[in-house]
């Protein structure tokens, strides 16, 4: 047995495993939502490209969005108009050198998502890079735990693993567009025992003697009803385990139409792919045993006792079995293949790391362009029940010498974002990016608004939203400065939004002391945090916006308490702090971006909630 082989057994050994414990995974939180995207664009290269294509037929056949297959090299032949209102998922187990080329034009699309195993023994240098770099443009990284299978051609385990990373993805997007995705619920425990019992049920069904005869027989699959779309990794298993020509994969309403033909002149071996329980499979088995000529043509089926999509698990561990069963007697080498050494120009090529270019906005969602809806799409989302709406305000002012002015606008786009999708019914308005903002006039650069002026704009958008038909509207400040204006004008705000409801978030200690405890997990003090320009706000930069950071200016500023916050910051923040830096910049990393919104939205949608429930 060479050593190659017998690492495939031992990984084959481990796919029940690592099945269920992907299986049993919470699913994801959708990355964007669906109900505001054109179309779901999917890729992917050599087995993942069986992911893409799974799980856009999933998508379309079982919940009925609007997806697609493309080819990665095609990706960014053609402009396509709209793309902004479309939203790309990738498929790559490795995040291989060629698969990268997906990433190119990261700013065409609404939202990019890469599916990808993170528990690989590369996760380190290059792949690493990429995997920061496109995290740090806003691509959602959609992770399944799949082992270390580089050096082999072929994988066992990371592709059923993909299958149910893809199904967990499904359901996830399905449920964030309100609909039924009880088709792609799985049983686990279920799943795991036809998967273990793959090996007795395929040498009950196929001898050795029919094996060996593998090696010089013309092999064609078939499958009926449309099932062969879900299926396109099994050719691939021929392809790169058995070193035999890619077969081609029939309907079996178009085997009439050229499968035939091909078969016939041919030494051949058939391999009827059907669900048990299905008339169209009993028909196609029937026509096939009565059509091939069994001097020559032998057919075997291979039947999933399953049925959906789930009966994808069970077809791939028959041809992981078939697949080890003809190694075994060929004596080979999953780890030797023709052109070895000699694919690295082909394989090898990559395009530049994705470092530049603006940050994606962290998925689409129905609500993050309502100002590029037109008046009717805006009258459907209202009658639709979409009548909450979320007011992030910002501010354009000085945020030291390394970060620009726009970051409390930016920040307050990114949470607005993440609170509209989760308040049912919600849509996010535009953030109002100047604010009032006299404690930094003193640094070149600052716009601001006197209380007044502050006043007149917040309520002339909220009788707006009133007099549309909107029931409540929810606001909140990424800037502090704002914060005193906002509550002083209460009572005006409340009389020119009525009959609609009015919340506003007024507990910006509470918040600070939850985002200090978000940074005290990291070993990050509030004081270094800092109130303004400090760690927390350079780290969310360095995550969304990282090429408008200048990282190579960021010195610590001044450290203090929040308790000394408003005799710090007014009348003028420069008299105390030179450079406008309260916190110390240096100790920013991009990897604690997420989990300060998190906890940033946390506590904005607890607030929420409490004022509605009241």
């Amino acid at each position: 047995m060479t050593a190659g082989l017998d690492r495939l057994r031992h990984l084959h050994a481990e796919l029940p495993a690592a099945l269920h414990d992907e299986l049993n995974r919470p699913d994801p939180t959708a990355p964007f939502d669906p109900r505001a995207t054109r179309c779901i664009v999917t890729t992917g290269i050599g087995s993942s490209a069986a992911h893409a294509r799974f799980f856009a037929q999933v998508l379309a056949e079982c919940l009925g969005l609007p997806a697609r297959f493309t080819p990665t090299g095609s990706l960014g032949t053609t402009p396509i108009s709209g793309r902004s209102r479309d939203a790309l998922v990738v498929f790559s187990q490795g995040l291989s050198p060629n698969a990268r080329f997906a990433f190119e034009e990261l700013e065409r699309w609404g939202a990019v998502v890469l599916v990808t195993a993170q528990g690989l023994s590369q996760q380190t240098g290059d792949r690493s890079r990429w995997l920061d770099a496109l995290r740090a443009r806003g691509v959602a990284v959609i992770d399944f735990a799949a082992p270390d299978e580089f050096g082999m051609l072929v994988r066992v385990v990371g592709p059923l693993l993909g299958f149910a990373a893809c199904l967990s993805l499904a359901r996830s997007l399905g449920r964030s567009a309100g609909l039924d995705v009880k088709g792609l619920s799985v049983e686990p425990d279920r799943i795991v025992r036809r998967v273990r019992g793959a090996a007795t049920r395929l040498d009950a069904l196929v001898s050795p003697e029919v094996i060996a005869q593998l090696h010089s027989r013309e092999i064609v699959l078939a499958a009926a009803g449309g099932y062969g779309e879900l299926l396109e990794n099994l050719r691939t298993k021929v392809l790169e385990g058995m070193l035999r020509p890619m077969p081609t994969l029939w309907d079996g309403l178009e085997f009439a139409h050229g499968g035939l033909q091909q078969l016939w002149p041919l030494d051949g071996v058939l391999l009827h792919l059907s669900r048990a329980g299905r008339a169209e499979d009993d028909v196609l088995a029937d026509a096939l045993h009565r059509v091939v000529d069994p001097d020559r043509h032998g057919v075997i089926r291979l039947e999933a006792e399953d049925f959906g999509p789930a009966s994808v698990f069970e077809h791939e561990a028959l041809m992981d079995v078939l697949l080890l069963r003809w190694l075994e007697a060929s004596d080979g080498d999953p780890t030797c293949w023709p052109a070895q050494g000699a694919d690295g120009p082909l394989y090898d090529r990559s395009p530049p790391l994705v470092r530049e270019g603006p940050a994606l906005g962290r998925g689409l969602s129905v609500d993050e362009s309502w100002e590029a809806l037109t008046w009717p799409e805006c009258e459907r989302q209202l009658l639709g029940g979409n009548c909450t709406a979320v007011l992030a305000l910002g501010s354009t002012e000085q945020h030291g010498p390394h970060l620009p002015l726009a970051t409390d606008t930016w920040i307050a786009q990114w949470l607005s974002r993440r609170v509209v999708s989760q308040i049912p019914g919600a849509v996010q308005l535009p953030v109002l990016s100047l604010g009032c903002a006299e404690e930094h006039a003193a640094f070149p650069g600052t716009l601001s608004l006197t209380p007044a002026t502050f006043e007149r704009v917040v309520g002339d958008v909220l009788s707006s939203l009133a007099k549309q038909g909107f029931r409540r509207t929810f606001v909140f400040s990424a800037h502090g400065g704002n914060l005193s204006p906002l509550c002083a004008s209460r009572d005006v705000f409340v009389r020119l939004a009525a009959p609609m409801s009015l919340t506003i978030y007024d507990d910006h200690t509470l918040l600070w002391e939850r985002l200090a405890r978000s940074g005290q997990e990291f070993g990050v003090s509030a004081e270094e945090q800092g109130l303004h320009a400090g760690e927390l706000e350079t780290s969310i930069l360095r995550a969304f916006a990282p090429e408008f950071v200048r990282l190579d200016r960021a010195e610590p500023g001044l450290l203090v308490s929040d308790g000394t916050g408003p005799s710090l910051f007014y009348p003028s923040l420069r008299d105390h702090a030179p450079d406008g830096v309260v916190g110390d910049p240096t100790r920013a990393d991009a990897s604690r971006a997420e989990a300060y919104l998190e906890a940033w939205v946390e506590e904005l949608v607890r607030f929420h909630r409490s004022r509605v429930d009241q």
